[in-house]
Formats: C-alpha cells, sequence, structure tokens
C-alpha cells in the first residue's frame, strides 16, 4: 500500500461549510461529500499550507490571501 500526505480544508462562512460531492475514490465507490482537498505535491510536503491553498484554487476556482487564513 503507497503512503500519500493530503491536505484538507473546509471553508467556513458563517454557519456554512463549503465542501465537495465527490463521485467516487480509490477507497469509496460510491458518491459522497469530503472537504476540499487532494495529495501533497513533493515542493508541500513541508508546507501543508500551500498545499490547502493550491486545492482550494484547483478544486473551486477560489483565489485567496496566501498569507492570511482569509478567503
Amino acid at each position: 500500500m503507497e503512503v500519500r500526505q493530503m491536505a484538507t480544508a473546509f471553508l467556513i462562512n458563517q454557519d456554512h461549510v463549503l465542501m465537495m460531492k465527490k463521485s467516487r475514490s480509490k477507497l469509496f465507490n460510491f458518491e459522497f461529500w469530503g472537504g476540499i482537498g487532494g495529495h501533497l505535491e513533493q515542493d508541500e510536503l513541508n508546507f501543508p499550507m500551500k498545499a490547502s491553498y493550491r486545492e482550494i484554487e484547483e478544486e473551486t476556482g477560489f483565489v485567496g490571501n496566501r498569507h492570511s487564513s482569509r478567503f
């Protein structure tokens, strides 16, 4: 089994949480709801926040301020 590090983010606005509906994964062969995220790239292994911002941008199109925790 290959082990890979992952980053997952949950975007929260007041009492709402943005989640992604996913059709399937390597572990589940059915639709499910999950956080925004994916595998860390080699240059992100020591910088999981960098990976989180990249995944948010890739999966949602949202571009945030990389110097704060606010989008």
